[in-house]
């Protein structure tokens, strides 16, 4: 119900000046109020409204300002292939996990190096096969992209 009354009001939260200074505002009294011992039920729908608030106001802000910026083509392009990433990821990330958990490497690598090889391995890796194998094979393309 949400995001079909912010799709209806999209133009006008776009126009709002001041959208990041705002937005840490609101996240600011949000922690605040986060800290703040009162259960009361007016309070928890307070975070919650200051929370989606300022996330909202920061992500146009920050949307905005990175319109022409390197990220934001790096961002479009991944999004052309955002539908092949979720469905190649696992075929990666699945014996990744296993190298890391049945050949004892937990005992030498620690978890966060662990974590970031997972996440850019689970990015790159499906963006090459979709380029180079699945978009260029029209039978493949059709089982997994739709195209």
């Amino acid at each position: 119900v949400l995001g079909g009354v912010l799709m209806l009001r999209y133009n006008s939260f776009c126009k709002i000046k001041h959208k990041n200074v705002i937005g840490c505002f609101l996240l600011l009294g949000l922690m605040v109020i986060k800290y703040v011992d009162i259960t009361h039920p007016l309070l928890s729908f307070a975070q919650k409204t200051m929370g989606l608030a300022g996330i909202l106001l920061l992500s146009f802000s920050i949307a905005y300002h990175l319109k022409r910026t390197y990220l934001n083509l790096v961002c479009s392009k991944m999004g052309d292939y955002c539908m092949d990433i979720y469905l190649l990821s696992m075929y990666v990330l699945v014996p990744l996990r296993i190298i890391y958990v049945n050949f004892g490497l937990m005992n030498y690598v620690p978890y966060w190096i662990e974590v970031t090889i997972a996440t850019i391995a689970g990015i790159v890796i499906p963006i090459v096969i979709s380029k180079y194998i699945v978009r260029r094979n029209r039978v493949l393309s059709m089982l997994f992209i739709g195209t």
